[in-house]
């Protein structure tokens, strides 16, 4: 084969290559990106088309619109007006894209743009997009990450995010994972599976140091001197002497006191509004020991939370439960006449379910869970 056919046929193999790659970028990114940015105004509504663009086709978007001019030139990115907009730095020429400011691309979306159409912007129909979606499917959901059922955000970016699989653990089916060998806890083993090469566990704490570690972290309180000494001086092997440690310190009002500081931390809980005004609050203490009366009943997790949003729903006549709705009046409050009600309002609730969000999100537990 001559010198130039064989250099023609590598051209033609390594643009096939550029448009399947352009193609996929399209699919994958540009598109949603395009219906999520650029259709409110350039394509849902002919009568509110704005500049005259209408971008729901390749066709109607290369007419280009009030300008005159193709919205994208094939393979040259620095001279599509599409791309130029985006940029945000072409003002002279081509009005800044998205126009507010809040709403502008991310440099990586910029870049998508301009990857596509140096690729030669390929814009298949909506029967091959579907195609190349499937296909591609599970590689983009394992790189991306999965998308999640909400309640919606405050924009399509926000609403369709992607999360990777391993962030949603808390949310999924709880699994008993299959057992490691160990010789000491079970748990140590799924420690020592991830722990790094170079990286050696401690050795085992002796007795008196135990006891003062766990105290502490069950009841913030030191251990007791008697206890110290019944545990040292137990002859039960370890494991079994420090099960009914353990046993005494859950049994133990302080328990429930020591739980609620991580639980009260959460919920914003004070005693006085914040703020400029900042008025005492003087029944919130109140809430505060429905809460240590909960830990210490071992009270069912999703029970306890119910209970706080709406205990006055599921036992009007329970005082308990009337006083576990404390949680809705938590965190700071601006109590002032020129506080607007339409504002108000849902600014206190985005601060309850942001509270509710955090607590969840940082496992606060129950033994029973």
């Amino acid at each position: 084969m001559k010198p130039f056919a064989v250099f023609v046929l590598f051209l033609q193999l390594t643009c096939a290559a550029w448009a399947g790659e352009a193609e996929l970028l399209f699919v994958r990114r540009v598109a949603p990106l395009f219906a999520g940015k650029c259709l409110a105004c350039h394509g849902k509504d002919d009568a509110k088309m704005k500049g005259g663009l209408d971008m729901r086709t390749r066709v109607s978007t290369l007419i280009g619109g009030d300008s005159g001019k193709r919205a994208f030139i094939e393979g040259k990115p620095e001279e599509s007006p599409l791309f130029l907009a985006v940029t945000r730095a072409h003002d002279d020429d081509w009005k800044a894209m998205p126009p507010k400011e809040a709403d502008k691309l991310y440099a990586e979306q910029v870049a998508w743009i301009k990857e596509w159409i140096a690729g030669g912007a390929p814009w298949p129909d909506e029967a091959r997009v579907q195609i190349v979606a499937k296909a591609n499917e599970a590689k983009w959901s394992a790189e991306d990450g999965v998308t999640a059922v909400t309640s919606g955000g405050q924009s399509p970016e926000w609403t369709n995010r992607r999360y990777k699989p391993e962030g949603l653990w808390a949310y999924q089916p709880v699994k008993k994972p299959s057992p490691l060998e160990s010789s000491g806890n079970p748990i140590d083993a799924f420690i020592a599976a991830k722990m790094p090469a170079d990286l050696h566990p401690a050795p085992a704490a002796d007795r008196v140091t135990l006891i003062r570690r766990a105290t502490f972290d069950l009841t913030g309180l030191p251990p007791k001197p008697e206890a110290v000494d019944g545990f040292v001086n137990d002859p039960l092997p370890d494991a079994e002497a420090f099960a009914k440690v353990i046993e005494c310190l859950l049994a133990s009002p302080h328990y429930g006191e020591r739980m609620t500081q991580h639980w009260l931390d959460v919920t914003r809980y004070a005693d006085t509004s914040g703020f400029a005004n900042d008025y005492e609050r003087g029944n919130a203490w109140r809430y505060r020991d429905y809460v240590v009366r909960a830990f210490n009943a071992d009270k069912r997790y999703d029970q306890f939370v119910r209970e706080q949003i709406a205990g006055d729903e599921i036992g009007p006549n329970n005082p308990e439960m009337l006083v576990a709705t404390g949680f809705l009046r938590m965190g700071p409050w601006e109590l002032t006449g020129m506080e607007v009600a339409k504002i108000e309002r849902p600014e206190r609730v985005l601060v309850r379910a942001a509270s509710l969000g955090g607590a969840k999100r940082k496992s606060v537990r129950h033994p029973s869970n």
